[in-house]
């Protein structure tokens, strides 16, 4: 089996001399095969024949792009995800806590409903624990398109709150997406499941039958709540304070993440960082190297497309999407690509690994507390 014999080669093959130092190798037999290593003080997971995740990766870049403003989602992500697990503790589904994935949603439907009044992460985070804090999560999940009544699932319909919402991901966007990221393996599936309506329901903006908040239980759901509840009034009240105020206030809004993560050091890489207050900074670089791993997914999911279903096109000629051109790409050159896979596979006991270039800093805007009150929204372990 891959994933053991993947695990066989992160336990053997460490030379002393080696830059990336490998501990705590663990192989987890759970539905989705994983591998959890830790690599010089980074945690990494390897999963096995899923594209999920990579679908996800994409899905969300092509949001960040579309939405632009300086990676605003981007930004808003990386602040709204250090408030939940730094200074809340209510980020990580392997403890019954809130995904990552579906924090994300929930942060992109933030910006999708209000992005004309958006100005920078700080603004963002602002409506997510004033608008997620009095959501009425006993009767509706939420999807990047608004409220969806319990009551109706399986069929996903939005309750509109306002008629004049007008949103920024268009429905052809989205559909394009889902189009252009499928998931193979759930397309081949024998049975579609239902959503699994559990204490906080978010619904996946590529299967609507998933649940992104299944991971939370009930007690959770609860303490989860009361964060919200407590974070949008203490953040509230710290953008009330007099201007000369604000950052100090906001430093102790934040002190567990600058405690963690302002000292100047990074657990991924030897080089110094600026430290937070030294009035020194690096610019945020957001882009990465995406188009290089999109087109590769597509292509792998075009080619098990073409596998499974004998070669017979999903689309008709006049719907040549880019998707659909990669399909027909995969059908004359299946076997080329086989032969990459292979290769990958015999490669894999000497492959090496790259550093992964992280961002800092998040960029934060004070938002206009006046212009705001105008659009006030309601382990190794078995996963």
């Amino acid at each position: 089996m891959l994933a053991l014999k993947i695990c066989a080669i992160l336990e053997d093959h460490q030379p002393q001399d080696s830059k990336f130092q490998i501990k705590d190798v663990c192989y987890i037999r759970a539905q989705v095969k994983v591998v959890k290593c830790i690599v010089n003080d980074v945690a990494i997971d390897i999963s096995f024949n899923q594209t999920a995740g990579l679908s996800t990766l994409c899905f969300l870049e092509q949001v960040d792009r579309l939405i632009g403003k300086d990676h605003l989602f981007k930004k808003s992500i990386i602040l709204i995800k250090a408030w939940c697990y730094y200074e809340s503790r209510i980020l990580g589904a392997h403890y019954g806590l809130i995904a990552t994935y579906g924090l994300e949603t929930l942060v992109l439907f933030i910006i999708n409903r209000f992005h004309s009044s958006l100005r920078g992460p700080l603004e963002v985070l602002l409506i997510f624990l004033e608008y997620y804090s009095t959501f009425d999560w006993e009767n509706y999940a939420i999807s990047i398109n608004g409220p969806v009544a319990l009551s109706f699932l399986p069929e996903i319909i939005v309750t509109p709150q306002n008629e004049e919402e007008e949103f920024l991901l268009s429905e052809e966007f989205v559909r394009e997406c889902r189009l252009a990221f499928p998931d193979p393996a759930a397309a081949e599936a024998d049975s579609v499941d239902e959503f699994q309506i559990k204490f906080l329901n978010i619904v996946d903006p590529l299967k609507d039958n998933n649940n992104l908040g299944r991971s939370v239980s009930k007690g959770n759901f609860y303490r989860i709540r009361s964060a919200f509840s407590l974070g949008a009034q203490t953040l509230r009240e710290v953008l009330m304070l007099p201007g000369e105020r604000i950052g100090m206030a906001l430093e102790n809004f934040f002190v567990t993440t600058l405690d963690r993560n302002g000292r100047g050091e990074r657990a991924d890489v030897t080089t110094p960082v600026p430290a937070f207050g030294t009035g020194t900074s690096e610019e945020s670089d957001l882009t990465g190297d995406y188009d290089k791993h999109c087109d590769s997914l597509l292509f792998a999911n075009a080619y098990q497309f073409f596998n499974t279903h004998n070669g017979a096109p999903p689309f008709v000629d006049d719907d040549m999407s880019k998707w659909n051109s990669l399909v027909y790409t995969a059908q004359l050159y299946g076997n080329v690509i086989f032969q990459m896979a292979e290769n990958a596979y015999q490669s894999a006991a000497t492959f090496g690994v790259g550093v992964i270039k992280k961002s800092h800093g998040t960029g934060t805007y004070i938002p206009n507390l006046a212009l705001q009150n105008q659009n006030d929204p309601q382990m190794c372990l078995q996963e």
